[in-house]
């Protein structure tokens, strides 16, 4: 089995770079709902994120928002896209996000996404979603297509 720690770093590098760049982002969806990085894998094609449902988050009902949730999962598998591939720009194609279970305010969200297909032009992506004190049940799921945006594409 090759060697792919070099490849992980240089993913890990680039999530934490595009991260740390969104943070800067004042007044924006970036710095109102910030994820944190908590692994990545260049040979699984997989990175996991986690966010605190805050009360910000909250909906009507007291639980987490389901377009808190979306962006989190859009953010989180986006990120995979560009890091991944190392490219500058990853837009969203469609997402399709399954609510399966709500989602507590005061709960750590752990998302990770998996790259299932990677071309020329496009990526497709599959995520999942838990809470960190309970990884047995899952509380979203989401698929996703981004596409594999070129400098001249922006």
């Amino acid at each position: 089995m090759a060697d792919t720690s070099g490849h992980d770093q240089d993913m890990k590098e680039r999530i934490l770079e595009s991260l740390q760049f969104r943070a800067t982002q004042a007044d924006s969806i970036n710095t109102s709902l910030p994820l944190t990085f908590v692994k990545a894998s260049y040979e699984q094609k997989t990175l996991e994120m986690s966010v605190e449902a805050t009360p910000w988050t909250r909906n009507v009902s007291g639980i987490m928002h389901g377009g808190a949730i979306a962006t989190a999962f859009d953010i989180t598998m986006g990120l995979l896209c560009k890091a991944y591939a190392n490219v500058s720009f990853s837009p969203t194609i469609s997402l399709q996000i399954n609510f399966c279970k709500p989602v507590p305010i005061g709960t750590c969200l752990h998302i990770q996404a998996k790259l299932s297909s990677v071309n020329r032009k496009f990526f497709q992506v599959q995520a999942e979603a838990w809470a960190e004190d309970n990884p047995d049940t899952i509380l979203t799921t989401a698929s996703a297509i981004f596409y594999r945006a070129s400098g001249g594409d922006v």
